[in-house]
């Protein structure tokens, strides 16, 4: 729900960068549309709340797919 997802956002001042071997894996696992769209706006900007900022997507979508990226190691937490 909204509410679940929305305690869920990580907090503004973390930075977050693209795992570079998710990009070269061989086996290259699926990604949807938001998640290519989070992925894109990290390479642009690594702070969570820019992030939030630039990405075209709602809220909720972004942290969906924040959490998903994560689960499948293609992001990683890089501090304050």
């Amino acid at each position: 729900s909204y509410q679940k997802i929305k305690r869920l956002r990580p907090p503004n001042y973390l930075q977050l960068s693209v795992n570079p071997n998710f990009i070269k894996t061989e086996c290259q696992v699926k990604i949807s549309g938001f998640e290519f769209d989070v992925l894109l706006s990290i390479v642009n900007s690594k702070k969570v709340s820019d992030i939030y900022l630039n990405c075209p997507l709602y809220d909720y979508e972004i942290t969906g797919a924040l959490i998903s990226l994560r689960k499948k190691k293609a992001i990683r937490v890089l501090g304050p």
